[in-house]
């Protein structure tokens, strides 16, 4: 029986956050793509250095982080942004969730569509 994939999302300076447990009948890439897609849109614009950072890191035993190491997206993470509201990488897990659950799909430059928003 194969096991459940965890993604993580990382941000430097700050603990990953809690995982998403992906089912083995769903692709795992395909979820962590989505996400980074997600965190990508959400995340604050200024230079671009900071939606530039995030990158899908495979780790060992198949799970997957979605990690950004740019010194001062935890700043941004915790609302520095006039752009964004805090806790833009809670809302982009969220949305994947949503996405591995429903299997809905990603419109070009639309994001990850969830009910509500």
């Amino acid at each position: 029986m194969k096991r459940k994939i965890e993604i993580r999302v990382a941000i430097a300076g700050m603990r990953p956050s809690r995982p998403i447990k992906v089912p083995a009948s769903v692709p795992a890439e395909i979820v962590a793509e989505a996400l980074q897609a997600e965190l990508v849109r959400r995340t604050p614009v200024d230079t671009g250095k900071a939606r530039r950072g995030w990158r899908v890191v495979e780790l060992a035993g198949g799970n997957i982080r979605v990690a950004n190491r740019v010194e001062y997206v935890q700043y941004l993470e915790d609302g520095s942004s006039k752009q964004a509201p805090r806790g833009f990488q809670s809302q982009s897990i969220t949305a994947a969730r949503a996405f591995m659950r429903e299997g809905r799909n990603i419109s070009e430059g639309e994001g990850i569509v969830v009910a509500g928003e």
